[in-house]
């Protein structure tokens, strides 16, 4: 009679060890976009707490009075040319370098209605850059008519907390507006030439 001693044990089954993969590789940090004193100066607040008046902080990011500016100037341009867009939009028209290959290039003719792809692109980087209850913030106070005592408690905000989410709207989309690539709103004049 063999003893229980005697007998192997058996080998234990291990589940495989799938979180514990190959760490990832941190991403990179690249700024879109290179901020100048240049670019910020004229539109930094005097006043401002933050920059002084400088328009950039200490490691070349614009303040949010920057930002705040910027969103301002797209959405006065927006403002402008939404209610228009679709009834006197001129046609733009321009020639754009095609290149169709190493050896040959040709000039296509582009018409466009500039005012129409404005509103567009701002409606379209305003969803993409916002949650749910800032994009009502955004066009129904911002952009609308609603009053902030009749807005905040609809959305379960006190005006302080309102008037904090209000700028931080209007930061993160001048951000989104000038750094929105190849073809950002900001500048509005580069944008509309």
């Amino acid at each position: 009679m063999a003893s229980a001693a005697m007998v192997p044990a058996p080998a234990r089954r291990t589940a495989p060890k799938i979180w514990r993969t190959a760490p990832r590789p941190a991403p990179k940090q690249t700024q879109s976009t290179i901020w100048t004193h240049e670019m910020v100066f004229g539109l930094a607040e005097v006043r401002c707490a933050n920059c002084h008046g400088m328009g950039l902080n200490g490691l070349g990011r614009p303040c949010p009075c920057v930002l705040r500016a910027i969103f301002r100037t797209c959405a006065h341009k927006y403002l402008r040319v939404r209610d228009e867009a679709g009834r006197y939009s001129q046609i733009t028209y321009g020639v754009v370098a095609l290149n169709l290959g190493a050896a040959r290039r040709a000039n296509g003719r582009v018409y466009s209605f500039k005012a129409v792809e404005f509103v567009s692109d701002f409606d379209i980087i305003a969803r993409r850059t916002l949650s749910e209850r800032q994009r009502r913030i955004l066009y129904d106070h911002i952009l609308g008519d609603w009053r902030a005592r009749e807005l905040a408690p609809r959305l379960g905000l006190d005006r302080g907390n309102f008037f904090h989410e209000v700028y931080r709207i209007m930061a993160n989309l001048g951000r989104a507006f000038a750094e929105t690539k190849p073809y950002p709103l900001y500048p509005v004049g580069q944008y509309f030439s």
